[in-house]
């Protein structure tokens, strides 16, 4: 096949230094007249709409068109055929190779919605198209690096969840209680989901992000509650008496630094950039699941634990 056409200008230095006009200005004029310039934003309804603007497609396909993009210059608009010389030329055939395999390259833009959205729509429809053995796909570029960033956050939602135990661990001189503790983690998930389905919000970086944030909010609340009836089975009370005292006294100080919490956050979910918004559903969501199960499953949990220990510490005796 023969190669396709393009538009080549190559500046003359000596009209450039006349006119006082640079490489770059040019460069920037071609390139944004063409390919379109999207530095303007539209907001509506807590929505941003990038604003491109550019020539129409009949004026990039016409030689005299191109020829007559004005440029400014010391001594005012010029078009850029007075600055150097305009011609039509065959293109330079490009091979884009990635991992030593040939590659074709499809480009696309959101117009509206997240990456995660359109890839599950897009996926079932390239897989019908049934590629020969030798043939693949995958996505790349903003949706790449957002996989990427999605697996390394998960590490790190893991390494929290193991360095809190740790930490609580040694702290509380037990390996179980900790793990009682660590269950409001998992208990947050559920009010998390269920927070993120009711304000339409997606799962981004920013989102995961607030996942790590929330293990170190969430496990204050059982702290709080469970400390205190250890030193009251101490004191040689038993456990569901020294339950009901510790959440009669600690019941006012819970409530109070998570509502605190949540009330801090609660801007975050009308911020017109989506990814501080799910990052606010998740923070809002995972702390009322967490002061609603911290009174309910948390002392049930502690409850058959700590019987468990107590049988196993009589054992040993």
């Amino acid at each position: 096949t023969k190669p396709k056409l393009e538009y080549r200008f190559v500046p003359s230095q000596t009209k450039l230094k006349f006119y006082g006009v640079s490489n770059a200005q040019i460069a920037s004029t071609i390139r944004y007249s063409i390919y379109g310039n999207d530095d303007f934003i539209f907001r509506e309804n807590a929505e941003s709409y990038d604003i491109r603007i550019e020539l129409a497609q009949d004026f990039k396909n016409n030689l005299n068109a191109f020829k007559n993009m004005l440029v400014s210059s010391q001594k005012g608009m010029i078009a850029i055929s007075e600055l150097g010389e305009v011609k039509q030329v065959p293109t330079i055939s490009e091979i884009k190779r990635r991992d030593k395999h040939r590659i074709i390259q499809i480009s696309g833009y959101l117009a509206k919605g997240t990456a995660g959205a359109v890839q599950a729509e897009l996926t079932p429809k390239i897989e019908a198209l049934n590629f020969d053995k030798n043939y693949h796909y995958y996505y790349s570029g903003n949706a790449e690096m957002q996989a990427e960033s999605q697996k390394e956050v998960q590490k790190a939602i893991l390494l929290a969840i193991m360095f809190t135990y740790m930490i609580l661990a040694a702290i509380m001189n037990s390996f179980l209680h900790p793990f009682t503790i660590s269950t409001s983690v998992i208990t947050a998930v559920s009010g998390v989901v269920l927070f993120m389905f009711l304000t339409n919000s997606s799962v981004n970086v920013a989102s995961m992000l607030g996942m790590i944030m929330l293990v170190g909010l969430v496990v204050n609340a059982p702290i709080l509650l469970l400390d205190e009836a250890i030193k009251r089975i101490a004191q040689g009370k038993d456990i569901v008496i020294a339950l009901w005292e510790s959440v009669a006294e600690k019941l006012r100080a819970i409530i109070m630094t998570s509502v605190a919490v949540i009330f801090g956050i609660l801007p975050q979910l009308w911020d017109s950039e989506m990814t501080k918004s799910s990052m606010g559903a998740v923070l809002i969501g995972g702390m009322i699941a967490s002061l609603i199960f911290t009174f309910i499953l948390t002392p049930v949990l502690f409850y058959y634990l700590e019987k468990f220990r107590q049988w196993l510490g009589g054992k040993k005796a």
